[in-house]
């Protein structure tokens, strides 16, 4: 009766641990023959390997790594953009434009464009950044806000900057038109050209 229980236990001890090991993205290396094993001989000796993100994201393309298509919860005729003030570095200087995100008459968020010159791209050009509230993000606001901010500017060229693992605004930026440019740099760098 008791080994059964200590089975029992041992069963579930390891269920457990691998359902940790799936969430955690950590591979166990632990198995049973040398085919099984991933990486080196030096991180065989280690029970678990994390995998090195960065380097596996930067080798995809930013469409790529937000393939994930999300079903927009809202449409194009219920996101409006309402011209606004904004503020010291959100579109208040020289060239920059500011917009409220306004959604079935409240407001979800901002997106704002202001003109740098920054490295990597050195030339004076027009850059976005948007900002939806923690609880409207994830419901197809984004891509929307993006698309038309950058309508609404009398910009032809607008660069959006990222950081690599925020799925969700490339996700956005790719369903409004912006495609990567392959600069070797630690964000996404992003470019939309008005249509002609």
């Amino acid at each position: 009766m008791r080994m059964r229980q200590i089975l029992k236990y041992t069963i579930k001890f390891k269920i457990i641990l691998l359902v940790l090991c799936i969430n955690l993205n950590v591979v166990p290396l632990n198995a049973s023959s040398q085919d099984d094993f991933i990486g080196d001989k030096e991180s065989k000796s280690k029970k678990l390997r994390k995998p090195n993100l960065d380097s596996d994201m930067a080798a995809q393309p930013a469409a790529k790594r937000a393939k994930k298509e999300v079903e927009p919860k809202f449409t194009s005729e219920q996101i409006e953009l309402q011209q606004g003030k904004g503020s010291k570095g959100r579109g208040s200087g020289p060239g920059g434009f500011f917009w409220h995100i306004w959604v079935e008459g409240k407001r979800r968020g901002c997106v704002f464009i202001n003109k740098i010159s920054e490295p990597p791209i050195n030339k004076e050009h027009a850059s976005i950044q948007i900002f939806i509230n923690k609880s409207d993000q994830g419901k197809g606001i984004g891509r929307i806000a993006y698309s038309r901010a950058c309508l609404l500017s009398f910009y032809d060229e607008v660069y959006a900057y990222m950081r690599k693992n925020n799925k969700a605004s490339i996700r956005a930026a790719v369903a409004a038109g912006f495609i990567e440019l392959s600069l070797k740099t630690s964000q996404v760098i992003m470019k939309w050209i008005r249509p002609k």
